[in-house]
């Protein structure tokens, strides 16, 4: 399966900019500066936790990019998710995978 290749700060620029938000308006929305928004616009990735504040303060689900499932007309494939986060960020994130639908989790 050939991986995507996403540079996650262009693309939550682009969403900024499609959904008409000034950078400011952003930045007040995620808590932070107007600089630290244009640093995150540079990134090529971020942690999961600023991942899902991004999502949640525009609007737009970020996280769906990096499902590995693929589904067809015939049937859906399974496919397990490794994450490593950090303990503080466990209930947001479980928080998120349980507002999106079915979600069956184990612990290593």
């Amino acid at each position: 399966m050939e991986q995507k290749k996403i540079h996650i700060g262009k693309l939550i620029q682009d969403v900024v900019k499609q959904k008409n938000v000034k950078p400011i308006d952003f930045a007040n929305r995620l808590g932070k500066t107007r600089q630290n928004v244009y640093d995150l616009y540079s990134r090529d990735s971020v942690d999961v936790k600023l991942l899902l504040e991004v999502s949640k303060a525009l609007n737009y689900d970020f996280v769906s990019l990096f499902t590995l499932s693929e589904k067809t007309a015939e049937s859906d494939t399974e496919v397990s998710i490794s994450l490593k986060i950090k303990s503080d960020q466990l209930e947001d994130v479980l928080k998120w995978f349980s507002e999106k639908g079915s979600l069956n989790i184990s612990k290593k």
